[in-house]
């Protein structure tokens, strides 16, 4: 079943982007994400359950069992976000979002974000007329969706780029 965006928990969907553009949450996975004791390999996925949070009841949802029975309508491709297997390198990123090859928000390799703000706003604005840019369009409306309520580090304290 293909989505644009998937955030799964060991390979269970936690959340997702629709083919409209809306957004399909099980809250009560996330929170559980969100608050469990930090593990390494684990701080990525709790840096986008926390980003969720932030943004709760300030976007548009479609319920599960919708977004469930629209899931053949999206013949494209699917990116998924879930933890990792091992812990990542010492002082690495450990996930971010790039527009045309350049990272404009970051988990940091403590688990905190870094967003590039003035770009991820204007990505969230963008209208979305074809299928390339549905999961950048969605994960950026969600940090627009969060702003107000998400605390980041500056980019220039956070982890350099290589």
């Amino acid at each position: 079943m293909p989505y644009p965006l998937i955030i799964a928990n060991n390979g269970e969907s936690i959340a997702r982007v629709n083919s409209d553009h809306t957004w399909s949450v099980r809250w009560d996975r996330v929170t559980d994400i969100a608050y469990e004791a930090p593990q390494l390999r684990r701080l990525a996925l709790r840096g986008y359950a926390t980003l969720l949070l932030a943004a709760k009841d300030n976007f548009f949802l479609t319920p599960w069992a919708l977004s469930q029975q629209a899931a053949d309508e999206w013949t494209h491709y699917e990116a998924v976000i879930d933890a990792t297997e091992a812990d990542p390198p010492p002082g690495s990123l450990l996930s971010s979002v790039s527009v045309n090859s350049e990272v404009v928000a970051r988990v940091n390799y403590d688990g905190s974000w870094s967003v590039r703000w003035d770009q991820v706003i204007d990505v969230a604005r963008w209208a979305n007329k074809t299928h390339h840019a549905t999961a950048l369009i969605g994960i950026c409306r969600i940090f627009r969706a969060a702003q107000d309520r998400f605390y980041t580090m500056p980019w220039e304290v956070s982890v350099e780029e290589d």
